[in-house]
């Protein structure tokens, strides 16, 4: 028996949702970023009586450019051809991956394509280190108030004499 299933973030918006059968996964799935943008979009289907992922299409906008990256799963690792698209404003391929269990085996930048291949790793990079940048910044700003409550106290303490 088939059952719809959702999951939300704190702010309302859609986590993920997709079928249950047998409350294992099955059938399309999506997964949403807390913005409510599409994070996922994957399919689980049975296959020798074991529910697997068949395919998976992960999607990152980064500096106002919208990418896809997708391509086949085999028992819940990456197997066979993956591409890397941009999408939006407009589409281009930039690159072509073969996977054999888990594992790269040749990896090709399309002809054309090395700029803007360039950009993506570099957002890519960015993006992904923004939290660790933010966390350093808080430490930064904590350690600067920090500073100033002593000097504060010091200061009133040496008032008193």
């Amino acid at each position: 028996m088939k059952k719809l299933h959702q999951t939300f973030w704190d702010n309302g918006n859609i986590k993920e949702k997709g079928f249950l059968r047998d409350g294992e996964k099955f059938g399309d799935w999506e997964y949403f970023n807390e913005d409510g943008s599409i994070a996922v979009r994957t399919v689980y289907l049975l296959k020798n009586d074991v529910i697997s992922e068949l395919g998976r299409k992960e999607y990152k906008i980064l500096d106002g450019i919208t990418y896809v990256y997708h391509g086949n799963m085999r028992n819940g690792i990456k197997d066979g051809q993956w591409s890397l698209e941009i999408i939006d404003p407009s589409f281009k391929m930039l690159k072509d991956e073969w996977w054999f269990y888990g594992n790269v085996w040749r990896s090709e930048i399309i002809d054309g394509s090395e700029e803007d291949y360039e950009l993506y790793e570099k957002n890519l990079f960015r993006d992904t280190h923004k939290i660790a940048f933010k966390e350093q910044e808080n430490q930064n700003n904590n350690f600067g108030i920090l500073i100033i409550i002593i000097t504060l106290t010091l200061l009133y303490l040496f008032s008193l004499n």
